[in-house]
Order: C-alpha cells, then sequence, then structure tokens
C-alpha cells in the first residue's frame, strides 16, 4: 500500500496491492466491513482501478482506528 497526499489538503490517494475484487467492490466492503467511506480511484479517472482517496480531517485517533479496520479488510481480500 502506497499513498501520496495533496499539496495542502486533507485526503490521501492511497494504491491498492492487487485485490480479489474491483475497486467498487472494494469500497463498498469497507462501508460494511470497516465502517470506512472512502471514494474510489475510477472516480478521478479509469486507469485508478487500485487507488481510492480518503479524507482523515477528522479526529487523529479515529483517523489512525479507521486505517487499521481499513487495513485488516484489505488483508483479507490481497490476492
Amino acid at each position: 500500500m502506497r499513498a501520496r497526499s495533496t499539496n495542502g489538503g486533507s485526503y490521501l490517494f492511497v494504491e491498492l496491492p492487487a485485490l480479489s475484487v474491483e475497486i467498487g467492490d472494494f469500497t463498498k466492503i469497507l462501508r460494511v466491513l470497516a465502517n470506512v467511506t472512502v471514494t474510489p480511484g475510477t472516480e478521478f479517472g479509469p486507469q485508478f482501478t487500485n487507488s481510492f482517496r480518503i479524507n482523515f480531517s477528522q479526529d487523529h485517533k479515529k483517523a489512525v482506528a479507521a486505517m487499521e479496520r481499513l487495513i485488516d479488510v484489505m488483508n483479507r481480500y490481497r490476492k
């Protein structure tokens, strides 16, 4: 997993390893299993099939906990 921040933005654009599900399905799975909402990378261009954007402007502890849950779910769906 790699992430690049934006200049002055409160979000990260995250690149995922290969998953056994499509990015659109993965974002739905995250909502259900991790209670985390992200925007699929394909909303920013068709080439971003293994990426998503996440906002981290919330409380730091909550953001870290959300990323921990997200990583747990991601590991379940890694190829």
